[in-house]
């Protein structure tokens, strides 16, 4: 890494000629400065870390922790910014301008205001820093806040809000009080001063949280509060487009398994230029098992992805160093992981990896965690395998600054109000099948088995789901218990024009009033042609057999009868009828009312897995390449540039894992990144990966290859 590689910075085509002009001269600058500079060009993924500024730190110690981020190919830094640290601030911009580096500035601004009072005082807060920062050529990106969410939310302001959200959604509080069951009085007008809302009678109250009878409360209150979160976001996102439009508006929510029922993400995309993720494993994937961390970065980037198209996604925070108090569970990341990790986001297609963080803090509850530098303030072997990282990708410029993710063909649908059924229905057991999460163990067991198969699949908001422009497309409900009754009618509109649907589990069995739809009309009867007749109590696992596949696909708990109409029976138990296939339109429907998902994820998920490759049998073989057998815990992604392929595969596994690839046409590749000993080319599609081993390939057309 001793020689200087200079590019020119990305401009936004907003910006004023005068602007464009001052990155020009800061450009010509930059080139003929003894300084090292390592910029990048457009649309290359970049690297980079948070720096958190503490009191003590002197210019000279924050011009030289940027210069490293510089010299480690590194180019954007994130730092976080109140009124109280424009001078540490001030340092930082001036050492990133020096060495080619962008910055990204978080605001501290609360998610949960008290009063109005206090909403004026950040919003002049933020009227100070913007217009102090706006036209600094080293500012690439404003951040609203860091990692919204974190619950209900109880302040005063919070419930004014809430009130004005109910008086909205119910017009009158004798439609609150029908709904609710409550017996608000609506006093006469000439009784109270005019500004007065029957609504203002409405306290909080800790049933609102609680699995109690009246579950239009507790819907309420959680709609509301994921509703609050964007209007938080979006009141940031104003007050700063009313002084700077040139620059990117982000927001990093954190831990998308567990709070994607406080996260409404299509909505933000009227706001926001990219979306994030923070992903910490520490953190974030208790749900995970440490085989499955890989998978749980490509999962987050996913569903992040899916949200944020067609704007871009980052990883916003990754993982740096070890925790040895302030996390989940103690995790020390070596190398490998890091190599691990970075590359998979790079392969779903995130724009930008920024590492949390470059130095520990000295006190507060992080101090000494987290770092990628040791203590002695050096690169640890982390941070030099992310440099190694940014490296290649400068090398490989011409192939990655035009390369995109294949394109997803299987859509695995989320639903937030599943989310809050499961979290109401609160059961006091530890079966999986009745927790909060069955919906996402079972979303992530899909995602699980077409991963091992290396087909490459997306999540998206049932809502944000576009049913009707999709040609050869694969859509699965996975144990989405509750669905709006418009989704059924979307869902018929998307099968017969000759998509497929497969609807896993209790897809289905409640409205989003929570009306029980098999004693009403299922919603997906006309779809299924079937409906339930019946169900059972079974062991936590066991098996049924399913037409086309040998072995018996473990399933969880639940027996559920089918009554069946003008489906095609593909499992059956005795005489009852327990799975369908039908054709509706120009398409089909596969309706697995059994828990095969969930029972694959808490069991062996080969045979689910060889039964899924089976259902999407047609998408598989269209793919440039794909594992030829099953690869459990080792993930793949594929990028394309104009007919070269790169794929990044990583062995999550703590023993050897051999991977066999299958070409459409014949590849010749050549190793581009290898966190182990490697031959230079590979003459054939199978090899045997090492315990954690990461290795990127570059594929051409055989036809291509120079003799």
């Amino acid at each position: 890494m001793k020689s200087q590689l200079f590019f020119t910075n990305k401009v936004v085509m907003s910006l004023k000629t005068i602007r464009a002009f001052q990155r020009m001269l800061l450009i010509a600058f930059l080139l003929t400065s003894s300084a090292v500079v390592f910029a990048q060009p457009k649309s290359i993924p970049r690297l980079g870390a948070e720096f958190w500024l503490e009191p003590h730190y002197t210019a000279e110690y924050i011009d030289a922790k940027i210069q490293l981020l510089a010299k480690s190919h590194m180019p954007v830094v994130r730092v976080f910014i109140g009124l109280a640290d424009t001078v540490l601030v001030d340092n930082a911009f001036a050492a990133a301008k020096k060495y080619g580096v962008k910055v990204q500035l978080t605001f501290t601004v609360p998610e949960d205001p008290n009063n109005e009072a206090e909403l004026k005082y950040h919003a002049k807060k933020l009227e100070l820093i913007v217009n102090r920062y706006k036209n600094h050529p080293s500012l690439e990106t404003w951040w609203l806040i860091n990692e919204p969410a974190h619950g209900p939310i109880k302040t005063t302001f919070a419930l004014q809000l809430y009130r004005k959200w109910l008086q909205k959604k119910y017009g009158t509080i004798e439609q609150l009080n029908k709904a609710w069951q409550r017996n608000f009085t609506s006093p006469l007008k000439n009784e109270l001063p005019s500004d007065f809302s029957a609504f203002d009678q409405i306290e909080y109250s800790p049933s609102w949280e609680k699995a109690g009878w009246n579950y239009v409360e507790f819907y309420d209150w959680y709609r509301f509060s994921a509703d609050n979160i964007t209007w938080i976001l979006q009141w940031i996102a104003d007050e700063i487009k009313k002084y700077d439009t040139s620059h990117e508006v982000h927001v990093n929510p954190h831990n998308v398994f567990g709070n994607l029922i406080q996260y409404d993400f299509p909505a933000w995309r009227k706001f926001l230029t990219t979306l994030g993720a923070s992903i910490h494993p520490s953190w974030h994937f208790g749900i995970l098992k440490p085989e499955q961390f890989a998978l749980g970065v490509a999962a987050s980037c996913e569903i992040v992805k899916g949200s944020s198209e067609p704007n871009p996604f980052w990883i916003s925070e990754l993982q740096g160093g070890n925790n040895i108090w302030s996390g989940g569970r103690p995790l020390g990341p070596e190398a490998n992981d890091i190599a691990q990790w970075t590359w998979t986001g790079i392969g779903t297609g995130a724009e930008k990896i920024i590492y949390w963080m470059l130095s520990k803090r000295t006190k507060t509850g992080e101090s000494g965690d987290w770092s990628l530098l040791d203590f002695q303030g050096n690169p640890s072997d982390r941070m030099q395998m992310a440099a190694s990282i940014a490296e290649t990708i400068e090398k490989e410029k011409d192939f990655f600054a035009g390369a995109t993710t294949l394109k997803r063909q299987i859509a695995i649908l989320i639903s937030r109000e599943t989310m809050i059924t499961m979290l109401r229905k609160n059961s006091k057991d530890t079966l999986v099948a009745r927790g909060p999460n069955a919906h996402i163990f079972t979303a992530l067991s899909y995602y699980q088995a077409l991963s091992a198969l290396g087909i490459p699949a997306t999540f998206k908001f049932i809502e944000d789901f576009d049913w009707e422009n999709k040609k050869d497309f694969i859509a699965i409900l996975p144990n989405a218990t509750t669905i709006a009754n418009a989704t059924a009618k979307q869902a018929e509109t998307f099968v017969a024009n000759g998509n497929k649907l497969i609807i896993d589990g209790l897809s289905g069995y409640y409205n989003s009033d929570e009306v029980n739809t098999p004693q009403v009309g299922y919603l997906f009867e006309q779809l299924c042609g079937a409906t339930y007749k019946d169900i059972r109590v079974e062991e936590n696992i066991h098996e049924i057999g399913v037409a086309g596949t040998t072995d018996s696909l473990p399933v969880c708990i639940w027996q559920i009868e089918i009554l069946n109409k003008t489906g095609k029976v593909i499992s059956k138990s005795g005489n009852r009828v327990l799975a369908v296939r039908n054709n509706y339109g120009k398409g089909e429907v596969v309706w697995m009312p059994q828990l095969a998902g969930l029972g694959a994820w808490l069991s062996d998920s080969r045979t689910f897995t060889n039964w899924l490759q089976t259902e999407t049998k047609a998408i598989g073989e269209s793919q440039p390449i794909v594992f030829s057998k099953q690869s459990p815990n080792v993930v793949m992604s594929v990028l394309e540039n104009k007919g070269t392929y790169v794929t990044i595969i990583t062995n999550g596994n703590n023993q050897s894992a051999k991977v066999s690839l299958k070409q459409q046409k014949p590849l010749s590749a050549t190793v581009l990144f290898n966190t182990h000993s490697q031959p230079a080319s590979f003459a054939s599609p199978s090899f045997l990966l090492q315990p954690k081993q990461t290795i990127v390939l570059k594929w051409k057309p055989v036809t291509s290859i120079k003799k």
